[in-house]
């Protein structure tokens, strides 16, 4: 279950007509189309822990996405 957050990231993403998922694991990625996908945004709500964060940006990476300005906030 996604929490408000989670989902007001997304609801904010699609209004903008920025293509958006949500996702418990970062294995999830791996299902997704991401061939036609150049760049790739990544937002956690807050109780979102390091952890997950930390393995969603090496799956990415994994798929040739390259880290470039993490934030924290």
């Amino acid at each position: 279950s996604h929490s408000s957050n989670s989902r007001r990231l997304l609801e904010t993403a699609l209004k903008e007509n920025i293509s958006a998922e949500l996702v418990d694991l970062p294995e999830e990625i791996d299902g997704m189309e991401l061939e036609n996908i150049r760049c790739v945004g990544l937002t956690a709500g807050a109780s979102v822990p390091d952890e997950l964060i930390g393995r969603a940006v090496k799956r990415l990476e994994s798929f040739g996405f390259p880290l470039a300005a993490p934030e924290k906030g």
